[in-house]
């Protein structure tokens, strides 16, 4: 489910290694920008996957990753792929709305003391995501809704695989199909969603 899609890095070149880090190290950065600092141990791979396709995606011309200090670590130096600042908002803010329908999730699932450490940590940021999301034109109700859903998969009589794993694809698919709109390609909608 979200958040625990990982990369295997020793089947790719290193080139690539360092390519995909540039994406996660700019989602870290798009994060602190967005909601501060605590906002960036929210980074995660299933966002950088997202950030990756829509940079394969775009049609403007290729900048070279910057080096930047790390967000957790100061002193050190990362490379972090250039992002157009709307883009990095909307990443920032679908991870951190995401991120509250987890905490949701949480608390429905009796994992209470995680849903409350979430909202006193994540809470102003969540709210301010879905804000800027709303203001923006953005259609959330999928993944505002998504606890719920997941929910009532979960205590159907009949629950397989497939039921469970609905709710969490369709939030996800219109996730990802935002990135056609980024890239000005409609046409991609429905094979990104």
């Amino acid at each position: 489910m979200f958040g625990f899609l990982k990369l295997k890095a020793c089947r790719i070149s290193p080139e690539d290694k360092a390519l995909y880090g540039s994406h996660f190290c700019s989602v870290c950065h798009a994060m602190t920008r967005f909601g501060g600092r605590v906002s960036s141990l929210l980074t995660n791979y299933d966002i950088t996957f997202w950030f990756m396709l829509q940079s394969a995606l775009d049609s403007k011309p290729i900048l070279v990753a910057e080096k930047k200090p790390c967000t957790v670590a100061p002193f050190r130096a990362v490379s972090v792929k250039p992002i157009d600042d709307q883009v990095s908002q909307t990443l920032a803010a679908l991870n951190l709305v995401l991120i509250g329908s987890k905490i949701e999730d949480d608390e429905q699932d009796g994992e209470r003391w995680k849903a409350r450490v979430g909202r006193f940590l994540f809470g102003r940021d969540v709210e301010k995501a879905k804000k800027y999301l709303t203001e923006t034109g953005y259609e959330i109700e999928s993944i505002l809704t998504l606890p719920l859903a997941q929910l009532q998969a979960e205590e159907a009589d009949i629950a397989s695989l497939d039921t469970l794993s609905t709710p969490t694809g369709n939030a996800l698919g219109e996730v990802f199909a935002t990135i056609a709109q980024f890239q000005n390609k409609p046409e991609l909608r429905n094979v990104l969603q």
